[in-house]
């Protein structure tokens, strides 16, 4: 199995769809002020949907929607211009 590392840009918004081969999140920091993830990839396999969530600090959340305990792994916290992002998947 072919794996290499890749970048993947996120938006500031509530919810994204990355579609991606198969992948191990490594991180979730900023680069030129914009958030991004990067992750092992597993380069042969055919794409997937991943469904990414974003929460801001203090924001209030449905339990049945996101259940960071039991459902959503963390992938990482970035801050831009001020505010603080949470993204799961």
């Amino acid at each position: 199995m072919k794996q290499a590392i890749w970048k993947f840009n996120l938006k500031v918004a509530d919810r994204q769809v990355l579609k991606a081969p198969p992948m191990i999140p490594l991180t979730v920091q900023l680069q030129y002020g914009m958030p991004c993830l990067w992750a092992i990839v597993s380069v042969d396999e055919a794409e997937i949907e991943m469904p990414i969530i974003m929460r801001g600090t203090g924001w209030e959340t449905d339990s049945e929607k996101l259940d960071m305990a039991t459902k959503l792994r963390y992938l990482g916290t970035v801050q831009v211009n001020g505010f603080v992002w949470h993204y799961f998947w």
